[in-house]
């Protein structure tokens, strides 16, 4: 068995650390001759140990030399893959490789403004009149880049637990796409892509959608309204 032309690869460079995704490692075994070999047992392993949950093999390698086995974990950070047959090691292709868990964890806070009275805070003192602007701050506190994070808020348009208000105005940027919503927990159907009309009274949502969010990014949207 050649440990220099044997070698192994990964179905993915990226597994969500959940601990039930998994990547698939296949290995294939060859001689001095580049010829596949028959009937090999081969054993996986990883640099992180039992950080690191691995499937061996159930079989030995076919007529084409391969067999397969399977990693997932449940703890962020990175793995360098082996192979062990025969007593030596075979790393994966391209030389190099590592397996990375972690996924994207999207951190949200909003605070308010009272324009009139310049008081903030997650709750403050209005009266009818008063302008009230909205700030959302979103940050990838994981380690993988977010895609298609959306940012919502519903709660400030629920005459239930909130004053009833009139739509002023509300930020794009950064967002990629934007949207508003006339229905209390609306279907991602009943979302009307644009900036609600000037005035409108009867929002129940808006929304801010972003592409790619990649890790450590934050971002702020804000938007106002004013109490009836």
């Amino acid at each position: 068995m050649s440990d220099t032309l044997s070698f192994a690869t990964l179905s993915s460079s990226w597994v969500c650390d959940d601990g039930i995704s998994a990547c698939t490692v296949s290995v294939y075994i060859k001689d001095a001759s580049d010829v596949a070999i028959q009937g090999k047992q081969v054993t996986l392993q990883s640099d992180r140990g039992s950080l690191d949950t691995i499937t061996q093999p159930v079989s030995v390698t076919d007529t084409f030399g391969m067999e397969t086995g399977w990693i997932c974990s449940s703890v962020a950070g990175t793995a360098t893959i082996t192979v062990l047959c025969d007593g030596k090691t075979i790393s994966c292709s391209p030389a190099g490789t590592i397996l990375t868990f972690g996924r994207p964890i999207m951190a949200i806070s909003k605070i308010l403004k009272n324009v009139r009275t310049n008081e903030t805070g997650t709750s403050v003192p209005v009266n009818a009149g008063d302008t009230i602007e909205y700030i959302l701050t979103a940050q990838n506190t994981g380690n993988e880049t977010a895609t298609d994070a959306v940012i919502v808020d519903t709660k400030a348009f629920d005459t239930f637990t909130s004053n009833p208000v009139i739509f002023i105005g509300m930020d794009t940027f950064p967002a990629d796409t934007w949207a508003y919503t006339l229905v209390s927990s609306p279907s991602d159907t009943e979302w009307i892509a644009g900036v609600p009309a000037f005035g409108s009274a009867s929002l129940k949502g808006l929304r801010w959608r972003f592409y790619f969010y990649r890790p450590g990014l934050i971002n702020q949207v804000k938007f106002s309204v004013k109490v009836k």
